[in-house]
């Protein structure tokens, strides 16, 4: 299943040079002169566009995001030992993101908080330690590892724990199996059409994803940010209303904000159908 890993990846660098940016008429612009796919950094589309932070100022075509980076680090990881422990999952990550550590990049604030309750632990502090309960897009890295390397859910859900404790990543899980097994057989729209008709989390916000143009759909339904009630329903979106991967990469960094680790999710979707875009870096 090196496959799927390489369209993750695909997926992940190809707009991390517009990465929250949250002014989709600005990138609408810049789209008008050129692809938004695999494009050097410019720190000036951060300031004129206004809504944006800029996490990766080092960043070059090809890199990943924090979550596409420690969904690599899982990966090998689970390569070298299939029964890998949540809490090792933990410690891997820590011993990157760590002060002092090897890692260079942005630490998300599930990173923080980990950083926080060991570096707390590990000097006997007398502070509460900072619930692991995270709603963003790194509980699906454990899904992405885990069906590259054929381990069930129930174990990809496990490792998931590392981070969060919110059962509707399972389900969500359950929703990108059938989406894939149907895509043996189907389009891609027919797939996403049976898809979310089973048992769905925020299931209305999935059915306005398919009904609603895609500015109505961002303004009235959902909002572009690593909240995985907003990001799951806007990648099946953004799917549902392109032709291709290289469209739905191109649909999905003009709509801006948390457009890198939807990419991954987008990529893991398409893996099975798509064709990787021209100009995308061979990594």
């Amino acid at each position: 299943m090196e496959k799927m890993i390489e369209f993750a990846r695909i997926g992940n660098t190809s707009s991390l040079a517009y990465n929250w940016i949250y002014n989709p008429d600005y990138l609408k612009q810049v789209q008008a002169s050129h692809t938004l796919l695999f494009q050097p950094l410019d720190p000036e589309d951060y300031v004129k566009s206004e809504k944006s932070f800029l996490a990766y100022p080092t960043m070059k075509v090809g890199d990943l995001s924090a979550q596409g980076d420690i969904l690599m680090w899982l990966y090998d990881a689970l390569k070298d030992n299939p029964d890998l422990t949540a809490k090792a999952y933990q410690n891997l990550v820590f011993d990157k993101v760590k002060p002092g550590g090897a890692y260079v990049g942005f630490v998300e604030s599930y990173g923080r908080a980990l950083v926080f309750n060991k570096i707390a632990k590990l000097h006997k502090l007398d502070v509460p330690p900072i619930p692991m309960d995270d709603d963003q897009m790194i509980g699906f890295a454990p899904y992405v590892a885990a069906k590259a390397l054929e381990l069930s859910n129930d174990r990809a859900f496990e490792l998931a724990s590392a981070f969060t404790n919110r059962e509707d990543f399972k389900a969500f899980y359950e929703a990108f199996d059938t989406l894939l097994n149907a895509l043996e057989s189907q389009s891609m729209v027919e797939a996403i059409q049976s898809t979310i008709l089973t048992d769905i989390p925020v299931q209305d916000r999935f059915q306005k994803a398919l009904v609603q143009d895609t500015d109505t759909f961002i303004t009235e339904t959902v909002n572009t940010a690593c909240h995985i009630y907003d990001a799951v329903p806007l990648v099946f979106h953004i799917l549902y209303r392109t032709q291709s991967f290289t469209e739905a990469l191109e649909l999905n960094a003009q709509i801006g904000g948390a457009s890198s680790d939807r990419g991954t999710l987008i990529g893991v979707l398409y893996h099975t159908t798509g064709t990787i875009p021209p100009n995308a870096p061979k990594i």
